[in-house]
């Protein structure tokens, strides 16, 4: 069966696992410059749904399933993730470069001079104007527009353009700034281990085996199901991602670091890391559809409030009104004051918001009768 299409999960005896994380252990201590790898299959054991498993969000689909997308991801980083910080600080783990968007690497405390998302984080912002990315206590809701320009509900502080969700979803372009990145680090790598992926989205996928030119590359991959890369591999192991950490630490004679929660979005010391070291896209318009603040394309005396993609609208509720929201600027939103007018009204009010000259927008909802 296709690699692909096959969802099925294989899981090796203990005994041949461990064999196998000693041979693991020895290829890393001959290594000179590892790298690690990782997808979804690294936090499901935290309880976020992978893509493609037999429960997978991808699979469920495929079956007519629609599963919610609201994940809980108020956890704690697994055990994987925590060994990896570990190995990071004892200068073992070189680089790491992952495909997740639920930012648990970043949770668990991993440095972002070696770490690269390739795919978004739910707690990052950005602004396609001018570059600026913010990282956020909780994940950034997105603005219900019509078009695909993923707006969240803040404005950027340095150009006060509106801020974008970095999820990057299927046909959007990949971060090229974070892809360039990920590259350059993989492009060195003498040991690629990787964890937790079906490698089946490009270019991605081609990461892991981004160092075959170099000297006694080796290419590991853990993962419950098989892949179309399973022939290339060095090491193939059927396990979950935790099984094989833990052996790997004890193996290595490595402590696995505890997880102490920390709001890295309070922290000055943490944030000029993220300032420094955040690679996601360089400003422009080629981001997603739509101008880079679709609020000064449209002259708000001529759209309809459903047409404006500056606005958050909603159906009608049962008693006729309209229900919309203003763009609020990348600070925490104001108490939400709910204003009453006419249709009519409606383009003033907005009009004079859009032109504050302390560019102060008020997160408030407007009803329209």
């Amino acid at each position: 069966m296709d690699p692909a299409k096959d969802v099925s999960e294989y899981h090796e005896p203990l005994d041949e696992v461990e064999k196998k994380v000693k041979l693991l252990a020895q290829w890393i201590r001959e290594s000179h410059n590892m790298v690690a790898f990782t997808g979804a299959g690294v936090s499901t054991a935290a309880g976020i749904p992978d893509f493609r498993g037999p429960d997978g969000v991808w699979t469920k689909a495929a079956q007519g399933i629609t599963i919610d997308r609201n994940f809980n991801f108020d956890v704690d980083p697994t055990l994987t993730h925590m060994s990896l910080v570990g190995l990071q600080e004892k200068g073992i783990l070189k680089a790491l470069v992952s495909t997740n968007t639920d930012g648990m690497h970043i949770r668990s405390g991993i440095k972002l001079s070696t770490f690269q998302e390739v795919h978004g984080n739910k707690n990052v912002e950005a602004c396609a104007s001018c570059g600026k990315c913010y990282y956020r206590a909780s994940p950034v809701k997105r603005f219900q527009c019509n078009d695909r320009t993923r707006l969240t509900e803040r404005r950027c502080d340095e150009c006060k353009n509106p801020l974008r969700w970095t999820n990057v979803a299927f046909g959007q372009s990949m971060p090229d700034m974070g892809i360039k990145n990920a590259f350059s680090l993989a492009e060195k790598s003498d040991l690629s281990l990787v964890l937790g992926t079906t490698m089946q989205v490009e270019p991605a996928a081609s990461l892991a085996d981004a160092g075959k030119r170099n000297n006694n590359f080796k290419l590991i991959l853990v993962n419950l199901q098989k892949t179309g890369s399973d022939s290339k591999c060095h090491l193939r192991i059927f396990a979950t991602c935790d099984q094989v950490m833990s052996l790997l630490m004890k193996e290595l004679n490595q402590e696995i670091p505890k997880y102490v929660p920390k709001d890295r979005s309070q922290d000055p010391l943490w944030l000029l890391e993220f300032n420094t070291y955040y690679k996601f896209r360089r400003p422009g318009t080629g981001w997603f559809e739509g101008p880079t603040d679709p609020s000064i394309a449209y002259d708000p005396l001529q759209v309809p409030i459903d047409k404006r993609p500056d606005i958050k609208a909603i159906n009608k509720s049962p008693s006729g009104r309209y229900f919309a929201r203003v763009l609020a600027d990348s600070s925490p939103p104001y108490e939400k004051e709910e204003v009453k007018l006419k249709r009519g009204e409606l383009l003033e009010i907005l009009k004079s918001v859009k032109g504050n000259e302390n560019q102060i927008a008020w997160c408030f909802v407007v009803v329209v009768g």
